[in-house]
Protein backbone atom coordinates (compact mmCIF):
# COMPACT_ATOMS: atom_id res chain seq x y z
CA UNK A 1 0.00 0.00 0.00
CA UNK A 2 1.41 3.40 -0.99
CA UNK A 3 1.15 6.44 1.26
CA UNK A 4 1.45 8.70 -1.80
CA UNK A 5 -1.44 9.98 -3.89
CA UNK A 6 -1.61 8.22 -7.25
CA UNK A 7 1.52 6.22 -6.25
CA UNK A 8 3.64 9.22 -7.33
CA UNK A 9 6.70 10.15 -5.24
CA UNK A 10 6.63 13.68 -6.72
CA UNK A 11 2.91 14.22 -6.06
CA UNK A 12 3.59 17.46 -4.14
CA UNK A 13 4.78 19.33 -7.25
CA UNK A 14 1.33 19.73 -8.78
CA UNK A 15 -0.24 20.54 -5.40
CA UNK A 16 2.31 23.34 -4.84
CA UNK A 17 1.73 24.67 -8.36
CA UNK A 18 -2.06 24.58 -7.87
CA UNK A 19 -1.74 26.45 -4.56
CA UNK A 20 0.40 29.16 -6.15
CA UNK A 21 -2.02 29.50 -9.09
CA UNK A 22 -4.89 30.04 -6.62
CA UNK A 23 -3.30 33.12 -5.08
CA UNK A 24 -1.00 34.66 -7.67
CA UNK A 25 -2.38 37.40 -9.91
CA UNK A 26 -3.33 36.05 -13.37
CA UNK A 27 -0.43 37.85 -15.08
CA UNK A 28 2.07 35.72 -13.12
CA UNK A 29 2.95 32.54 -14.99
CA UNK A 30 3.09 29.61 -12.57
CA UNK A 31 4.38 26.16 -13.49
CA UNK A 32 7.09 23.55 -13.26
CA UNK A 33 10.70 24.52 -13.92
CA UNK A 34 10.50 22.24 -16.96
CA UNK A 35 8.06 24.71 -18.51
CA UNK A 36 10.85 27.28 -18.59
CA UNK A 37 13.78 25.13 -19.65
CA UNK A 38 14.84 27.18 -22.66
CA UNK A 39 15.53 30.78 -21.69
CA UNK A 40 17.79 31.22 -24.72
CA UNK A 41 14.86 31.06 -27.14
CA UNK A 42 12.96 33.82 -25.29
CA UNK A 43 9.82 31.68 -25.08
CA UNK A 44 9.58 32.24 -21.35
CA UNK A 45 6.90 34.64 -20.13
CA UNK A 46 7.88 36.94 -17.27
CA UNK A 47 7.17 37.34 -14.44
CA UNK A 48 6.97 33.69 -13.44
CA UNK A 49 7.06 31.36 -10.46
CA UNK A 50 8.48 27.86 -11.00
CA UNK A 51 8.48 24.79 -8.77
CA UNK A 52 11.26 22.21 -8.87
CA UNK A 53 12.20 19.08 -6.97
CA UNK A 54 15.66 19.39 -5.39
CA UNK A 55 16.10 15.93 -3.87
CA UNK A 56 15.58 14.23 -0.54
CA UNK A 57 17.31 12.85 2.54
CA UNK A 58 16.36 10.09 4.95
CA UNK A 59 15.38 11.18 8.45
CA UNK A 60 17.86 9.69 10.91
CA UNK A 61 16.33 9.16 14.34
CA UNK A 62 18.69 9.23 17.30
CA UNK A 63 19.01 6.20 19.54
CA UNK A 64 17.08 6.24 22.80
CA UNK A 65 19.66 4.18 24.65
CA UNK A 66 23.26 5.38 25.12
CA UNK A 67 25.64 3.34 23.00
CA UNK A 68 23.02 2.39 20.39
CA UNK A 69 23.09 3.63 16.82
CA UNK A 70 20.33 5.85 15.46
CA UNK A 71 18.19 4.26 12.77
CA UNK A 72 15.94 5.49 9.99
CA UNK A 73 13.70 2.45 9.83
CA UNK A 74 10.82 1.05 11.83
CA UNK A 75 8.86 -2.18 11.74
CA UNK A 76 11.70 -4.46 10.58
CA UNK A 77 12.95 -1.95 8.03
CA UNK A 78 9.67 -1.73 6.16
CA UNK A 79 9.15 2.01 6.84
CA UNK A 80 11.23 5.16 6.91
CA UNK A 81 10.81 8.91 6.75
CA UNK A 82 12.28 11.14 4.09
CA UNK A 83 12.49 14.90 3.77
CA UNK A 84 11.81 16.11 0.24
CA UNK A 85 13.30 19.46 -0.78
CA UNK A 86 11.21 21.64 -3.08
CA UNK A 87 12.50 24.82 -4.66
CA UNK A 88 10.48 27.78 -5.80
CA UNK A 89 12.08 30.18 -8.29
CA UNK A 90 10.66 33.65 -8.93
CA UNK A 91 11.76 35.05 -12.30
CA UNK A 92 11.37 38.66 -13.39
CA UNK A 93 12.71 40.64 -16.32
CA UNK A 94 13.74 44.27 -16.40
CA UNK A 95 11.88 46.50 -18.87
CA UNK A 96 14.06 46.99 -21.97
CA UNK A 97 14.40 50.72 -21.25
CA UNK A 98 15.78 50.26 -17.73
CA UNK A 99 19.46 49.73 -17.03
CA UNK A 100 19.86 49.30 -13.27
CA UNK A 101 17.92 46.10 -12.57
CA UNK A 102 16.12 47.83 -9.69
CA UNK A 103 12.63 47.32 -11.13
CA UNK A 104 13.26 43.62 -11.77
CA UNK A 105 14.61 43.03 -8.27
CA UNK A 106 11.77 45.02 -6.67
CA UNK A 107 9.12 43.04 -8.55
CA UNK A 108 10.93 39.79 -7.71
CA UNK A 109 11.12 40.71 -4.04
CA UNK A 110 7.39 41.39 -3.85
CA UNK A 111 6.55 38.13 -5.59
CA UNK A 112 8.92 36.12 -3.37
CA UNK A 113 7.35 37.56 -0.22
CA UNK A 114 3.93 36.48 -1.50
CA UNK A 115 5.29 32.98 -2.26
CA UNK A 116 6.74 32.68 1.26
CA UNK A 117 3.48 33.76 2.88
CA UNK A 118 1.39 31.41 0.73
CA UNK A 119 3.50 28.27 1.04
CA UNK A 120 4.81 28.44 4.62
CA UNK A 121 2.68 25.95 6.53
CA UNK A 122 0.64 24.98 3.45
CA UNK A 123 -1.14 21.71 4.21
CA UNK A 124 -0.29 19.46 1.25
CA UNK A 125 -2.35 16.59 2.66
CA UNK A 126 -3.99 16.18 6.07
CA UNK A 127 -1.24 16.61 8.71
CA UNK A 128 1.45 17.09 6.03
CA UNK A 129 2.82 20.65 5.84
CA UNK A 130 5.44 22.52 3.84
CA UNK A 131 8.05 24.25 6.01
CA UNK A 132 10.85 26.64 5.07
CA UNK A 133 14.28 25.08 4.71
CA UNK A 134 17.82 26.17 4.11
CA UNK A 135 18.50 26.58 0.41
CA UNK A 136 21.44 24.60 -0.93
CA UNK A 137 22.52 27.04 -3.62
CA UNK A 138 22.41 30.64 -4.77
CA UNK A 139 19.56 32.58 -3.24
CA UNK A 140 19.38 35.15 -6.03
CA UNK A 141 20.79 35.73 -9.47
CA UNK A 142 20.76 38.92 -11.50
CA UNK A 143 22.38 39.27 -14.90
CA UNK A 144 23.11 42.11 -17.27
CA UNK A 145 20.28 41.07 -19.59
CA UNK A 146 17.82 42.22 -16.94
CA UNK A 147 16.72 38.87 -15.51
CA UNK A 148 16.32 38.37 -11.77
CA UNK A 149 15.80 34.94 -10.22
CA UNK A 150 15.08 34.55 -6.50
CA UNK A 151 14.94 31.13 -4.88
CA UNK A 152 13.42 29.62 -1.75
CA UNK A 153 13.37 26.07 -0.46
CA UNK A 154 10.56 24.26 1.30
CA UNK A 155 10.74 20.89 3.05
CA UNK A 156 8.13 18.16 3.18
CA UNK A 157 8.54 15.16 5.51
CA UNK A 158 6.95 11.93 4.28
CA UNK A 159 6.55 8.41 5.54
CA UNK A 160 7.58 5.75 3.05
CA UNK A 161 6.14 2.31 3.71
CA UNK A 162 7.52 -0.64 1.78
CA UNK A 163 5.53 -3.50 0.35
CA UNK A 164 5.96 -6.94 1.86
Amino acid sequence: MSSFPEDNYLFAEQLIIDRLKQVMPPEINVGSIGDYADLAQSKVAFPNVSVLYLGDDPVIHSANTPGQRGVNTAGNGIACQVVQYWGVVVGTKEPTTAKTGFASRTEGGKLMLKVLKVLQGFEILPCMYLTRGLFRGNSSIYNESGYTFLTAQFNLTLDVVGEK
